[in-house]
């Protein structure tokens, strides 16, 4: 009898109970031996009515599974970590397996002490955790998972979990694969001619409008606007003029509602049609046609690979109908210069973020092709982050908006071939006032006044370099979220899309 009046079962109490010898207990429970099934059934039965469990100790001195799993996070003591942590937990438990959490202390006698106690895996969500740690583990033969809120693309044999910023770059090479389909559509559409183009969306999808019409009205001589949905539900006289109109709505879900709506009501306008622009091919339910970004559906509220495959879209569509194609020919290679340039943003937004921990006032600054993707960036800190944003013209942010600026201002500017010159001389005053400054294009890497700077493919103009820009953004945003210990996938109050009553 133990101290609290109980007997402990042993191995030797479930084989007298079954009629059999302590051997056959051993080979049913280890699953490693044959055994017939009448004596299988007679061992289950005794063990469930006995309640014996094995010596888990004593497995482990015997190399056996101890089926126990570490779970090693940054912050353990946050409401994004508890849901994660609990949804494992169920998973592990209906498995057999049991999650201890632990927070992550990046040393080598950590590291050894988890090899020692014969973890059957260990699950990684740190942006800190060494990389060679990483390795050691995985060189003992313990089962690792990371959860990729960094590149570990030259981590091999271990599972990672994409936490779907990384997925870009094929979205692209998606629509190269697609790319007579699309032109077929194109020519289709565009066989007969337009007064006029009004690209609209809602959130994101107006951000992306913005930048879809500079685009076109930069390659095309048929005029282009960029109107939100609501004003054309509402307003739809003041903006559709001519005889024959293109609307083009933006959207990565058909089930927004004020787009559907919007569309509904411009198609009562005489002389209206439509071209959607989307991630979903549903939108055929209210457009004549549409050209589509495959392999683009995301699970997380935010949109991020979904807004820069749809300005690589209208990319396509602005160069293909004015018939440049020696500019689409040239970025045959965006697929490969995309998965560089997000591991060197994602890099970035990590050591400015750690380096700037103080910061709380973020503005991205942007002209021409770069202003709604400037917007884009805002929204990105904005809904991951919760955090003030604010996106400008680059040279209207000295009319006003600038006296906000001290220490704990970021600016980042989105920097293009034609605003050199002013950006640079922007960029030294903001950092005269205390900022810090950042600069993301192809000459900024020559560029005095920033205090971090990323050149961006040279080979690319602003027009086609356009759905490369977004990232840093995208980024920026993820690593506040991590700092303030928020749910980047699922921000407070935001759904993916609005769908009103």
């Amino acid at each position: 009898m133990t101290q609290a009046g109980f007997k402990k079962i042993t191995r030797r109490d479930v084989a007298r109970e079954a009629g059999v010898t302590e051997t056959i207990v051993s080979y049913v429970l280890n699953n490693n031996r044959y055994v017939n099934t009448d004596k299988r059934k007679r061992v289950l039965a005794a063990v469930e009515k006995l309640g014996y469990k094995p010596n888990t100790a004593a497995r482990a001195l015997k190399g056996k599974s101890l089926n126990h799993i570490v779970f090693i996070a940054d912050q353990i003591v946050t409401e994004h970590f508890s849901l994660l942590l609990s949804e494992m937990d169920k998973r592990a438990y209906d498995l057999g397996y049991m999650i201890s959490l632990c927070q992550n202390r990046n040393t080598e006698d950590f590291v050894n002490s988890i090899i020692s106690r014969q973890f059957d895996g260990v699950i990684i969500s740190s942006i800190s955790f060494s990389k060679g740690y990483i390795r050691q583990l995985i060189k003992a033969g313990i089962p690792v998972v990371l959860i990729e809120n960094r590149d570990y693309s030259d981590v091999e044999n271990a599972g990672k979990i994409n936490n779907g910023l990384y997925e870009g770059a094929r979205s692209f090479e998606a629509i190269l694969e697609t790319l007579p389909q699309i032109e077929t559509t194109l020519d289709q559409v565009f066989s007969e001619p337009y007064d006029s183009l009004i690209f609209t969306g809602c959130g994101t999808s107006f951000y992306l409008a913005q930048t879809a019409s500079y685009l076109w009205r930069a390659l095309n001589d048929t005029p282009a606007i960029a109107v939100p949905c609501s004003e054309l539900l509402f307003f739809p006289e003041n903006y559709i003029k001519g005889n024959q109109t293109l609307v083009l709505p933006i959207t990565r879900k058909s089930c927004t509602t004020e787009v559907r709506q919007a569309m509904d009501r411009v198609h009562e306008i005489p002389g209206v049609s439509s071209l959607a622009i989307t991630c979903d091919a549903d939108s055929s339910h209210y457009n004549e046609n549409y050209i589509l970004a495959p392999e683009t559906a995301e699970d997380s509220v935010i949109m991020t690979r979904s807004f820069t495959s749809m300005i690589f879209l209208a990319e396509i569509l602005s160069m293909h109908v004015s018939g440049h194609e020696e500019m689409i020919n040239a970025m045959r290679d965006y697929p490969v210069e995309a998965e560089k340039l997000l591991k060197e943003c994602d890099g970035l937004a990590e050591k400015i973020l750690r380096e700037h921990p103080e910061a709380d006032l973020f503005v991205t600054l942007g002209q021409g092709a770069y202003y709604g993707v400037s917007n884009e960036c805002m929204n990105k800190m904005k809904e991951m982050g919760i955090a003030n944003s604010e996106a400008y013209y680059s040279m209207e942010y000295r009319h006003g908006p600038m006296s906000l600026v001290d220490e704990n201002t970021f600016l980042l500017l989105l920097s293009n071939e034609k605003t050199r010159k002013t950006d640079e001389d922007l960029m030294e005053q903001m950092r005269s006032f205390g900022g810090v400054t950042c600069g993301l294009g192809p000459d900024t890497d020559q560029m005095r006044g920033l205090d971090y700077a990323l050149k961006t493919p040279e080979a690319y103009s602003e027009l086609q370099a356009a759905a490369l820009m977004g990232l840093i953004g995208q980024f920026l945003g993820y690593y506040i979220s991590l700092r303030k210990d928020i749910d980047a996938d699922s921000p407070r109050h935001l759904s993916q899309a609005i769908v009103l009553k």
